[in-house]
C-alpha cells in the first residue's frame, strides 16, 4: 500500500469512529437520567427515562413513576402506578414504590391498603 491510500484510510476509520461517539451522546442514558434527577432536572431525567421505559427497562419505568408521582396529583399518581405496575415483577425499587403510592391514593381502601402492604413487605424480603 501506498502511503496516500494509507493515509485516507485512517481519517476514513477516524471518521467513522467520531461519527459513532457523536452519535452515541444522544442516546438515551439511564446513570444521566438519575444524576440529573438528584440534582432537580427533571426535563434532562425525563428526556434520558422515557425512551428507556417505552422500551420496558425497569429501571427507567420506575425513575418515570418516581417522576410522574413528584407531581402529587390524582392523576399523576394513577399514571405513576401505572409506570410502577410495569417495572414491579422485576425491580424491588418499584414493587416499594408501588405500595407507597397505592397508601397515598387510597389509605381508606382495605384492598388497596392490603397490596400495598404485601408489596412493602414482599420488597422488605428481597
Amino acid at each position: 500500500m501506498n502511503g496516500a491510500w494509507r493515509s485516507g484510510l485512517r481519517f476514513s476509520a477516524l471518521a467513522v469512529a467520531l461519527t459513532m461517539i457523536h452519535g452515541c451522546g444522544t442516546l438515551p442514558d439511564q446513570g444521566l437520567a438519575r444524576e440529573a434527577m438528584a440534582r432537580g432536572d427533571y426535563e434532562t431525567a425525563r428526556k434520558n427515562f422515557a425512551p428507556l421505559a417505552e422500551d420496558g427497562y425497569a429501571d427507567a419505568q420506575a425513575g418515570m413513576g418516581d417522576l410522574t408521582a413528584s407531581a402529587g396529583d390524582p392523576a399523576s399518581l394513577k399514571e405513576a402506578e401505572g409506570l410502577y405496575r410495569q417495572a414491579a415483577p422485576e425491580s424491588v425499587k418499584a414493587q416499594s414504590r408501588l405500595g407507597r403510592v397505592l397508601l397515598r391514593q387510597g389509605p381508606t381502601d382495605p384492598k388497596q391498603v392490603q397490596e400495598a402492604r404485601q408489596l412493602l413487605e414482599g420488597a422488605l424480603d428481597k
